[in-house]
């Protein structure tokens, strides 16, 4: 998972993630990569776009263009190590089973403050119908490039939002929801936190206006096709058990319990600060994977829904000082 920050150069970013998705992709790997640019904001009367977990407003033009470049970064390294044959310009595909690089473009569903901070008085949700339309618009766009560069072989385009309860409404997430499915049809992932009780507990209350069904919605079930890829940060396994749980309520509610194809954790990002230390938040993959198998596994109606051979997708920021 990459954050962006305003200096990184994506081509050198993609060429990097190339190297280590070709190592991977040739150990059986399924890897999927976030593009994480931060809270959506208002960039001009015309135009949307997001902060860059930066203080500053940066255009949907120019997001758009770095998610391009690094895109073209990746494929180029790729092409580089192992040509593609005719009309293939993103490497040679070593994964047997034919499954391409995920690629997620998301931004958070923070209401308001620098990195939702939140400060009293100052919301400016920019999490509206109006922004999804167009963060749908740039994810449709950029695969039809994808497409026309001969690069969609090896590299499948997705849109994302890390969803968390606390920092927004579900009124104002569902209306970005819509924007998004109203102009885009691809895949979508909500790489956020569960934010249900510790365990299944029909009865608890949530953040907000938010509930077990609403959580639900926007992780797994309507369009786009939805997937979650769950926050696992928590050493002691919170994140795990309130995902289960999530999943049972799904089960009791006439749905199919949830199956996990990935998690997403932190540890590389933890090297990068001491956040981490003080909330116990340093999960690495290995961790994540355990904790979520032992809490799917405690209850027969959730046991299996982690998928055999599950791998946990690292998160990092760039530029890595």
């Amino acid at each position: 998972m990459n954050g962006s920050l305003p200096d990184f150069n994506p081509p050198v970013v993609g060429q990097a993630d190339a190297e280590n998705y070709l190592s991977a992709i040739q150990s059986g790997e399924r890897i999927i990569i976030i593009l994480d640019w931060g809270q959506p904001c208002k960039y001009s009367d015309t135009e949307w776009g997001a902060y860059m977990h930066t203080g500053i407003c940066h255009s949907k033009t120019e997001i758009k263009a770095n998610i391009f470049n690094y895109i073209s970064g990746f494929c180029a390294k790729l092409q580089q190590l192992s040509p593609g044959g005719p009309g293939q310009n993103c490497g040679y595909r070593y994964n047997s089973q034919a499954v391409p690089v995920i690629i997620g473009l998301g931004v958070n569903n923070c209401i308001g403050g620098f990195d939702c901070a939140n400060p009293p008085g100052s919301p400016s949700n920019a999490v509206t119908y109006d922004h999804g339309w167009e963060w749908g618009a740039m994810v449709q766009s950029i695969d039809t490039d994808v497409i026309n560069y001969g690069f969609a072989y090896q590299v499948f385009i997705v849109g994302a939002m890390d969803i968390e309860a606390p920092w927004n409404t579900y009124i104002n997430t569902k209306a970005w929801l819509d924007g998004y499915k109203d102009t885009s049809w691809r895949n979508f992932y909500n790489y956020g936190t569960c934010d249900c009780p510790d365990g299944y507990q029909p009865y608890a209350p949530f953040a907000r206006d938010w509930s077990y069904d609403r959580i639900h919605e926007v992780s797994q079930r309507g369009l786009p096709v939805k997937y979650p890829l769950p926050e696992i940060y928590h050493t002691n396994g919170i994140d795990a058990r309130r995902w289960q749980g999530l999943s049972l309520w799904g089960y009791l509610n006439g749905y199919p319990k949830i199956t996990f194809q990935e998690l997403l954790t932190q540890s590389n990002a933890c090297s990068q600060t001491q956040n981490c230390n003080l909330y116990n938040t340093q999960n690495t993959p290995m961790m994540a994977i355990q904790q979520m198998r032992e809490a799917l596994d405690s209850d027969w109606r959730t046991a299996n829904g982690l998928v055999p051979n599950s791998r946990s997708t690292d998160m990092m920021w760039y530029p890595g000082d």
